[in-house]
């Protein structure tokens, strides 16, 4: 430990066999905008097997629905009518009602749509101020019990009841305290809620962090993790604020971060073309192992998922190509 209570760790290497998957090719229509964590995924909708993606291109969203062996694809534009109302992020959010909406974050405002973007269930609309030289947006998405949480380029951050059936979603309170725009928002099963902002500041309602500028994951036990432009993955305490780990995990930005809650895991994906696999810390064994690494020569990684809450899947995503790269368990 240094002066400042940091928990520098040697990362030991563990050998933890993924393979890219053989099986039919996920590609999407689209290929990838440069945007962190531009990838989603939603399992288990058809069977156990079944996985949907979704990936942003410029002002559409496009999704590719693998399943028994099948590769379908649907795209859906943000505006029809203004190709410069470029996105900058889609996720699914599954609520405590059962309901699974698709959330469309942009620089006019957000969607919140049925999950295959088949139906439009609340639109808002976020004006750039009068004078202002840059454009609003809204981006970070999360979802705590019924609720769906959506941050915006003002540092505010919009909570909404969404019902299990029906369009009467209900904007219930909206959360200040970030002075930047908010860059990513995470949450647990046990309904804590962290967000990040451009000035380096997390927020977990009510204790501001330090933070990374990029991504921003949860685990399950309430640790924060988060990827910073550096290359550098840092976990916080939320109970004292404490930074306990430091991992210089990566040559350049980290653009995205997921976490397998049943198995451990951690995914960091980063401009450097390289994905890793790592296992957290528990209260049994401190340490962080590194248990698979990959390149993925010539591409600039942008978007990375687990596919399945104990890990035994994860997909990537390229800047600049329509395909869904996946590794599987060994």
């Amino acid at each position: 430990l240094n002066g400042r209570g940091v928990a520098r760790l040697c990362v030991e290497l563990e050998a933890m066999a993924y393979s890219h998957s053989q099986g039919p090719a996920s590609t999407v229509k689209y290929s990838a905008s440069h945007l962190p964590g531009n990838l989603a995924v939603l399992p288990g909708l058809e069977n156990k097997t079944s996985l949907t993606f979704a990936v942003v291109h410029r002002n559409y969203v496009s999704l590719a629905h693998l399943a028994s062996g099948v590769c379908t694809h649907e795209q859906a534009a943000y505006d029809e009518r203004d190709a410069t109302c470029f996105l900058t992020q889609a996720r699914w959010c599954r609520l405590h009602n059962s309901r699974i909406v698709l959330v469309l974050t942009s620089y006019k405002g957000f969607k919140i749509l049925e999950w295959n973007a088949s139906t439009l269930l609340y639109y808002h609309q976020i004006d750039t101020l009068p004078g202002s030289l840059e454009r609003s947006f809204a981006r970070g998405v999360a979802a705590v019990g019924d609720c769906v949480c959506i941050g915006t380029s003002s540092g505010a951050i919009l909570v909404f009841n969404v019902p299990a059936q029906g369009t009467d979603v209900a904007l219930l309170r909206q959360l200040q305290g970030h002075s930047a725009p908010v860059c990513d928002i995470a949450t647990n099963q046990q309904g804590e809620v962290a967000s990040c902002d451009e000035s380096g500041m997390i927020l977990v309602w009510t204790d501001p962090l330090t933070s990374p500028d990029s991504s921003l994951v949860m685990d399950q036990s309430g640790t924060l993790i988060g990827g910073f432009t550096n290359g550098k993955i840092l976990l916080f305490s939320t109970d004292s604020g404490a930074k306990t780990v430091e991992i210089s995990a990566h040559a350049r930005c980290i653009n995205a971060l997921d976490v397998a809650p049943k198995a451990g895991l951690l995914l960091s994906v980063s401009e450097d073309s390289t994905a890793a696999v790592w296992s957290l810390p528990t209260d049994s064994n401190p340490k962080v192992s590194q248990v698979f690494s990959t390149t993925i020569l010539n591409s600039l990684l942008c978007g990375g998922k687990f596919c399945d809450p104990r890990g035994t899947k994860f997909s990537l995503t390229a800047y600049d190509s329509a395909e869904v790269i996946t590794f599987s368990k060994s």
